[in-house]
């Protein structure tokens, strides 16, 4: 997502996905070739829930008056205790391939991980 994309936007890509939060990026990146400095912030699901129940925002409002601090961001080949303490701290977080952020991983994504593994 952009920050002049819309709040309705955001939920309908989140909904798309079944996802709870994805990262906002500057105005002209687009993926394959966004780079980390170029994360500017993140949607969350919660928080949209909240300012839309409070009539703080609209479905026409840009992401930017309420998008979220950027996710956190994990290298592809970190050990699953640094990623465990991140996720500690945060919801989700970004995951950087040679400085280029190529997933969203979160705590479900973990949990399932350690289901599946056993470790």
């Amino acid at each position: 997502m952009h920050p002049d994309e819309t709040i309705g936007q955001a939920i309908e890509v989140l909904r798309e996905y079944g996802v709870s939060q994805m990262p906002v990026v500057k105005p002209g990146a687009g993926h394959p070739d966004v780079m980390a400095a170029e994360v500017v912030g993140s949607v969350v699901e919660q928080e949209l829930l909240d300012a839309m129940f409070s009539k703080s925002a609209s479905l026409d409002d840009p992401l930017e008056k309420h998008m979220s601090a950027p996710l956190p961001q994990v290298g592809s080949g970190e050990p699953v205790a640094d990623l465990m303490a991140v996720l500690g701290r945060a919801a989700a977080a970004i995951v950087l391939v040679e400085g280029k952020p190529t997933g969203v991983v979160s705590r479900q994504d973990l949990l399932s991980f350690l289901a599946r593994t056993g470790k």
